[in-house]
This record gives structure tokens, C-alpha cells and sequence, in this order.
């Protein structure tokens, strides 16, 4: 009965990711290792391995601000935390490239940002700021879930936890940083992992704002694949990225295992 139960599970798993990740590793090997060979002496491909090494790094300390967000949004009112929670969700429900738009805007050399620095600077046309303007455009496309994450592990905090803090004489900060912190920490673990996996797989946001200079492996296997028809070689490059999430779960899995310890 248990296996009859699965059964709809594993089919659609079968049909959906197993068959699917097979077909990728046929076509990857469809002139031997040649196209593997290639990722090696191919310059676009490590500029794109680079970037998306960038765009980790960079988005990971983002992963803060909805913190920051979750931990001063709980001590307000019901009333309130239901305002906060509507302004910082609503643009999770726009379509990336929507949102994208309006970040080209902002980002734009007559855009809202040069008008407050007095400046003209092209931020979308160079890898320099290209790179930091698409890692902030893709945190804020994601910032309203994270934030409601934090702020749902916040409110299920026993509340005698604070009344036994403020007992013992702690702080607003201290509370914020002794208690809620640390509460929320595995899901801050989580949100790492997870920038740091879907940074190297960006296309929308580096197509619409800064395809020339801020290419990620995910948008140069998009471009090897659909514009120059190269479908043998982009497998191989889809390979090589899944190999690089694999790489980052293990790990992922083995620094929670040593800190459990």
C-alpha cells in the first residue's frame, strides 16, 4: 500500500527530474568530452564562473536587512506588524522582470540616485557597479519573503523569555541580540545557502539590466544555449553548475554538522 501511496511521488519525480537531468548528461557528452575541454579555454564562461562568485559573496550580508526588518517589526502593534508585513510583501508578488524595470530606472544615469548624488554615473554600464546594482535588485525581488520568515520565527519566540529578560535587568538591544538573534539564526543559515545557490543562477534580472557586464553562469548558459544554438555545450555548462550547488550543499551540510557537534 505504502509503495502504491509513493507511486504518483516517484513517477512525476521520474518524468520531471530524473528523466530530464539524464537527457542533460546525454546531451553534455554529445561530441565526447569535447565540450567540457572547451569550458576550460572558454573566457566568457569564467568571467561568467567570476561574477557569479561576486554576486554570492555580495548577496550573502544582504541576507541582514530583512533580519534587521523582522527583529524591529515584532515589538510594534498587531496593527502595525500587519502594515509592515503588506509594504515589504507586496513586491515579492511582481513579476522579476517588472521589477527589474523599475531598478533600470533608479540605476539609470538620469535616474533617482544620480539626481541625489549630483553625479552621472553609468551604473548599469559598467562590471564594477553592473554587478553590485543586480545582486541589490535581486535582494529586494526576494526581500518581503525573507522578512516575513524571520518575523513568523520571531513571533513564535515564548514571550516569558522576555519578561525573564527584562526581569534580570536586559536591555531593548540586549533582548534583540541575546534572544532574537539567536532564535532565528537556523533560518539565517538557510538564507545563505540559498543566496548563495541562486546567485550563479540569475538570468532575468542580469538580462533586463545588465546583460554585457554582469553575466552569471545560470544567463551564459541561457546565452550558449537559445541564442547561439550551442544546446551540447550548454549542457555541459549546466552540469558543471549543478555540480558547483552540489559542492555548496555538502558543505552547507558538513558546517551544520560540525556546529552541532
Amino acid at each position: 500500500m505504502k509503495y502504491a501511496l509513493l507511486a504518483p511521488a516517484l513517477i512525476l519525480c521520474g518524468l520531471f527530474v530524473v528523466w530530464p537531468l539524464g537527457e542533460l548528461v546525454r546531451m553534455s557528452f554529445s561530441n565526447g568530452l569535447q565540450n567540457y575541454a572547451l569550458m576550460f579555454s572558454d573566457a566568457d564562461f569564467g568571467r561568467s564562473i567570476i561574477n557569479s562568485l561576486i554576486y554570492s559573496v555580495l548577496s550573502i550580508p544582504l541576507v541582514v536587512i530583512p533580519l534587521m526588518v523582522a527583529v524591529n517589526t515584532v515589538s510594534l502593534s498587531k496593527r502595525m506588524q500587519d502594515v509592515v508585513r503588506f509594504v515589504v510583501y507586496v513586491p515579492s508578488v511582481c513579476c522579476g522582470l517588472v521589477i527589474a524595470a523599475i531598478w533600470k530606472w533608479i540605476f539609470h544615469i538620469k535616474g533617482p540616485i544620480n539626481w541625489l548624488l549630483g553625479t552621472d554615473i553609468e551604473f548599469l554600464g559598467n562590471a564594477v557597479t553592473a554587478i553590485p546594482a543586480v545582486v541589490i535588485a535581486t535582494t529586494m525581488g526576494t526581500f518581503g519573503l525573507v522578512a516575513l520568515v524571520f518575523i513568523g520565527a520571531l513571533l513564535n519566540i515564548d514571550p516569558a523569555l522576555y519578561d525573564a529578560a527584562k526581569i534580570d535587568g536586559a536591555s531593548p538591544l540586549q533582548i534583540r541580540w541575546r534572544i532574537m538573534v539567536p532564535a532565528v539564526m537556523p533560518w539565517v543559515w538557510v538564507f545563505i545557502l540559498l543566496a548563495a545557490i541562486a546567485a550563479p543562477q540569475v538570468i532575468e534580472y542580469v538580462m533586463a539590466l545588465a546583460p554585457q557586464h554582469g553575466s552569471t553562469m545560470g544567463s551564459d548558459i541561457y546565452k550558449t544555449a537559445w541564442t547561439d544554438g550551442r544546446h551540447g555545450y550548454a549542457a555541459a555548462k549546466a552540469i558543471a553548475l549543478f555540480a558547483w550547488m552540489i559542492v555548496l550543499v555538502w558543505g552547507k551540510t558538513k558546517l551544520s554538522k560540525e556546529a552541532a557537534a
